[in-house]
């Protein structure tokens, strides 16, 4: 590390493949080179999973009523 300078880690959690690209671009331009280490992700469940969290507990889904 260079200049006290560090590389910032991002996780980026996006649906879109089009977004999650410009964004990954966006952080890996001249202006930001070497500054991020992006991981990109479709779904929260999935960064859930990268970040090593677990569904404990889950909570039940009320029943509906036929009343």
């Amino acid at each position: 590390m260079e200049g006290g300078r560090g590389v910032t880690r991002v996780l980026l959690v996006d649906d879109s493949p089009v977004d999650r690209r410009v964004v990954q671009l966006l952080l890996s331009s001249s202006a930001c080179a070497g500054s991020f280490h992006v991981i990109a992700v479709d779904s929260a469940k999935k960064a859930m999973e990268f970040l090593g969290l677990k569904e404990e507990g889950k909570v039940k889904k009320k029943k509906k009523s036929l009343c």
